[in-house]
């Protein structure tokens, strides 16, 4: 809210908002809540209410990748579900009627791949794993990586809110700060603690860095 100029408070459908301007770009910000419904239920509102270019999933995940660590960024390049089963015909992470994964737009990943932060890491494209589930531990990690292989990192939102953007068209991305590497260091409990204690205001400037690149773009659906 601190990058936006013009901030008013609003609320709809039982949901609060946050709209001000970045640059010449109305931008509407909204925390949804932790899990897949309450992100689902977030991005419909906001849909719903402004009818938005396009929409991104900003918070925190846990990092997959070899060589990743607390303070990278991920800009999801794919969103694939780890928690879902639909049974004979469907792929891994499939609902069934819809794709096995869902692509970002290029618009939105160019932006956030060109964003520089005068503090923070630039982004790195990867593959979000989604689902109900706060991974900690190593089998757990091995369970997600078993149904998305090629995954970067996970968390438990980008999933239901890139469906409801797929079903509703509206553009969207996953650029998530990583706040821990669940199951690849015994001081797991300590980096999650860290993370907020030190790295979470840095690290997130990245995304005010992706926003004025996107206010730059002039993206429109």
């Amino acid at each position: 809210v601190g990058a936006l100029s013009g901030v008013r408070r609003v609320r709809r459908g039982g949901a609060a908002f946050s709209a001000g301007k970045a640059g010449a770009a109305t931008v509407v910000l909204a925390e949804t809540g932790i899990g897949k419904v309450n992100a689902a239920l977030g991005a419909e509102r906001g849909i719903a209410a402004w009818r938005p270019d396009a929409a991104v999933s900003s918070g925190v995940a846990g990092g997959l990748a070899p060589g990743l660590e607390p303070g990278n960024v991920v800009a999801a390049a794919e969103v694939a579900y780890h928690d879902v089963d639909c049974g004979p015909g469907n792929s891994p992470g499939q609902v069934q009627g819809l794709p096995p994964r869902f692509p970002a737009d290029p618009r939105l990943l160019a932006a956030a791949l060109a964003a520089r932060p005068h503090a923070g890491r630039a982004p790195v494209a990867g593959v979000m794993a989604s689902g109900d589930e706060f991974v900690r531990t190593a089998a757990r990690r091995r369970a997600v990586l078993h149904r998305v292989p090629d995954a970067t990192a996970v968390d438990m939102e980008s999933g239901a809110i890139a469906q409801t953007c797929f079903l509703r068209g509206v553009p969207f991305l996953s650029l998530r700060v990583l706040s821990d590497t669940p199951g690849a260091a015994r001081d797991h409990a300590a980096q999650y603690e860290n993370f907020w204690d030190f790295l979470a205001a840095r690290s997130f400037g990245v995304v005010k860095a992706f926003l004025e690149n996107l206010a730059a773009s002039g993206i429109r659906r």
